[in-house]
């Protein structure tokens, strides 16, 4: 996995393997990225993705600090695919017990729904990170880039 990758800029797409920041922190964009970069995959994969995208950006957002890079990588000799979030806050997440009348702490429940997490401290921050199997249904998963 190339988890490297410089920082694009704002708005524009990312390298395979590069960093993207959200311009206006849309739902919208966060899809469009996702759609552009699993094009092939299988509509499972797309969404057991996206659900971890959102995640993983709501919750820099809301107890990290904000988003300082994101990246996504889909590995076709695995066949899976890995988000990863980078946010300023170097305490790592704590999954809690959701109660399901609330509208918050869930999602690190949903993104083990749908595949693995965790999370690495790094200089500033951390990077916490998902990684899903690709449902694809051909011999070997579509490129990424």
């Amino acid at each position: 996995m190339d988890s490297g990758g410089s920082n694009s800029g704002p708005g524009a797409p990312p390298p395979p393997g590069g960093s993207w920041l959200p311009t206006t922190g849309s739902a919208a964009e966060l899809r469009q990225v996702v759609a552009e970069r699993l094009q092939g995959a299988g509509d499972a994969t797309h969404e057991s993705v996206l659900t971890a995208c959102v995640e993983l950006v709501a919750n820099a957002l809301d107890h990290a600090g904000g988003v300082t890079g994101f990246r996504i990588h889909h590995d076709r000799d695995t066949h899976t695919v890995r988000v990863e979030v980078d946010d300023r806050s170097a305490e790592l997440p704590r999954p809690v017990i959701g109660r399901l009348d609330r509208l918050r702490g869930r999602g690190l429940a949903m993104i083990s729904s749908v595949g693995r997490w965790g999370a690495d401290r790094s200089g500033r921050g951390k990077t916490v990170w998902a990684s899903i199997g690709c449902s694809c249904s051909r011999p070997t998963c579509p490129s990424a880039a």
